[in-house]
């Protein structure tokens, strides 16, 4: 079975394959850049990613500043690969 970046896989071993190459992250929305299509987004740990017009799992039409997001960030790059609205 595959999985799309908006239907993630489940369980013990993708939780596993995650851990292995990817991250979880959660942070606030610090701008919005609409004009551009470009967000930031601060992590809790300080770091700051950027989501776009095409980042899959959130529509960017919804983004607001101070809204609470969960990212899924690889390892290498740290390229966001999803987001999700948690707040």
């Amino acid at each position: 079975m595959s999985h799309t970046s908006r239907d993630r896989p489940t369980g013990a071993l993708a939780t596993e394959a995650l851990a292995a190459t990817s991250r979880l992250v959660e942070g606030e929305v610090l701008e919005v850049l609409g004009g551009y299509g470009l967000a930031h987004v601060r992590a809790l740990d300080g770091a700051t990613y950027g989501l776009n017009r095409e980042t899959p799992g959130v529509s960017f039409a919804d983004l607001r500043e101070g809204q609470r997001v969960r990212v899924e960030v690889t390892h290498k790059f740290n390229r966001v690969l999803w987001a999700q609205l948690i707040g």
